[in-house]
């Protein structure tokens, strides 16, 4: 239990976002760590490798005016 309150208390800040001056909850900020891609039924791309995906890769979706984040991994920054 201590656990998943330090968890939920982590990703506190990356739930919420603000819109028109509103606290909207997000739908998924997460992403998949590198692996055998497993699909569903007769998935085409079932057995495939899925490459990891790097800040340039992620598009961050914010006002034009506003202020981009810096990123967390060294000598990377998010993609445009």
């Amino acid at each position: 239990k201590k656990i998943k309150e330090e968890k939920d208390a982590s990703e506190a800040k990356y739930k919420f976002c603000q819109v028109d001056d509103r606290k909207e909850q997000v739908g998924n900020f997460r992403v998949e760590p590198p692996g055998l891609f497993r699909g569903r039924g007769e998935h085409p791309k079932m057995g495939m490798w899925k490459r990891r995906v790097m800040p340039e890769d992620v598009t961050i979706n914010i006002g034009e005016d506003a202020e981009v984040p810096e990123c967390p991994i060294p000598c990377h920054r998010w993609g445009r």
